[in-house]
């Protein structure tokens, strides 16, 4: 399948005998990308016959199979979640892909615990699904490594963020990306980056690099309440924004608004001579 230049390749579900081929459109693909790939189902030459293996079922996927198929793949997506984060964006998925039928995802996944594809748990009171190969993985010796050296800056568009409900009930952020949100009404800032630190969201950033100057303006950078300050999360804090100014090739940070005020007195030394 052709790659359209600057995206992602397509993705097609593992091609195995007799197995319905079903094409998956990822959220951030824009109608021409999806025009574009419709092209290999043109009739001109049929294509697509000399792209799919000949014993590949081609047939266009029923409403179960492509319910099921669109759990599968936002399960892959975020790892584990409910009901509600597995159909997160079936909004989104609806603008690409035009069917007649109305999803029935609850029976759909119903139906991939009866054959054992998903499982059940429970995580922070809530009953969750997973994949079984990656709860098998995690009750490996040594299979859960958190990392408390560095403090990671996320993406306002993580997987792990993205679903503000979510975000809320697993780690107890409140994150909202602010920018489509007027300047008088924001709390936090126009583009802030939560902050994740071991196996938690512990705060967030908001900053704007100075490209003339190579300045990394730290306009607020905050813990959540309850974060205690301690030496250890200083030096992680403090290591991450040294990477990620490098990253945004900024060779000053400057720190403008910290919360809590002793934040910034923690950090500045740490910032100006790092350790060795």
């Amino acid at each position: 399948i052709r790659r359209a230049a600057g995206r992602e390749a397509y993705a097609c579900a593992p091609p195995r005998p007799n197995e319905t081929c079903l094409l998956h459109l990822d959220a951030s693909f824009s109608h021409d990308i999806y025009a574009d790939c419709l092209d290999l189902c043109e009739p001109r030459g049929r294509q697509w016959e000399r792209v799919l293996p000949a014993d590949l079922n081609t047939q266009a996927p029923d409403a179960a199979e492509w319910t099921q198929f669109t759990l599968l793949k936002n399960l892959g997506a975020v790892g584990i979640g409910n009901l509600r984060d597995l159909t997160y964006a079936r909004s989104t998925v609806r603008r690409f892909v035009s069917h007649d039928f109305v999803p029935d995802y609850a029976r759909a996944l119903d139906a991939l615990l009866d054959n054992n594809t998903i499982v059940q748990v429970e995580m922070a009171g809530l009953t969750c699904y997973a994949l079984p190969h990656q709860v098998a993985e995690l009750q490996q010796p040594g299979a859960i490594r958190l990392n408390r050296r560095c403090v990671q800056f996320l993406s306002p568009f993580d997987n792990l963020v993205i679903n503000r409900k979510r975000t809320l009930d697993l780690f107890g952020l409140d994150y909202l990306l602010e920018c489509y949100v007027p300047a008088a009404k924001r709390q936090y800032g126009y583009f802030c980056l939560p902050m994740l630190w071991g196996d938690g969201l512990i705060g967030r950033m908001d900053c704007k690099a100075e490209r003339k100057t190579r300045t990394l303006q730290v306009r607020l950078l905050q813990l959540e309440p309850g974060q205690r300050l301690s030496a250890a999360l200083a030096a992680a804090l403090a290591l991450g924004l040294r990477q990620f100014a490098e990253q945004q090739q900024c060779a000053v940070i400057q720190l403008q608004q910290c919360s809590p005020m002793a934040l910034r007195a923690a950090l500045l030394p740490l910032l100006e001579n790092p350790p060795g």
